[in-house]
């Protein structure tokens, strides 16, 4: 069964993503709003997140926040964690640090970060559909696609980024890191397709700033 009914619109980039975090008003679920984006990881992976499975460390000479993320393999149906290290700095160092300031109020190293049902994540964000477009200078996508902001977008985006801004092309990279079981989704982001592409190509009177995807 398809989760959407049209293909994923086009991704908005990294500093349009803090932009719109900040429009979230309660520390928890902008938490969990750069959580998703940061990791990468689904809904339901998220939700499981204890505060022990986040980390502070000192990795090759960079601080890095280290992420724990439980993966359910479908073909196994077992669960293997995966580690994702996310240096604090630039503007991901700006959302962990957002994720942070909310990981120092729990107290308990086995509760869970997060207080919501995945359906009602789903419902969290659906006011940012207007939002969007305040943070974006890209509008006509947004109105030519019917874009509805939802938070399996936020993996999409992360996808997206990694392809376009630090140039990965392995496919094992992302399969690793977003817990895909075989090569045919990496390969999605790493080939992109016309929608990720057209954003090269700003319409006049457009901004054609640096984000691409």
């Amino acid at each position: 069964m398809a989760l959407f009914k049209k293909p994923i619109p086009f991704a908005i980039s990294r500093e349009e993503i803090y932009e719109l975090g900040k429009r979230l008003q309660n520390q928890e679920q902008r938490a969990l709003f750069y959580t998703l984006y940061v990791t990468g990881a689904r809904v339901s992976e998220a939700l499981q997140i204890p505060k022990r499975d986040i980390q502070r460390e000192i990795q090759n000479g960079r601080e890095v926040c280290r992420f724990t993320v439980m993966t359910l393999k479908k073909k196994s149906g077992n669960a293997s964690p995966r580690g994702l290290s996310v240096p604090i700095e630039g503007i991901e160092g700006e959302m962990v640090k957002e994720i942070l300031s909310y990981w120092d109020n729990i107290k308990e190293p086995d509760t869970r970060l997060f207080h919501y049902s995945r359906t009602r994540v789903w419902n969290l964000f659906s006011h940012l559909r207007v939002d969007i477009r305040a943070v974006t200078p890209e509008k006509e996508f947004v109105d030519l696609l019917g874009f509805k902001i939802h938070p399996h977008y936020l993996r999409h985006c992360r996808a997206t980024h990694f392809a376009v801004y630090w140039g990965w092309n392995n496919p094992y990279d992302f399969m690793k890191w977003f817990g895909w079981e075989d090569a045919n989704r990496p390969m999605t982001y790493i080939q992109l397709d016309w929608k990720d592409w057209l954003k090269k190509f700003p319409a006049a009177g457009m901004s054609n700033s640096e984000q691409v995807g």
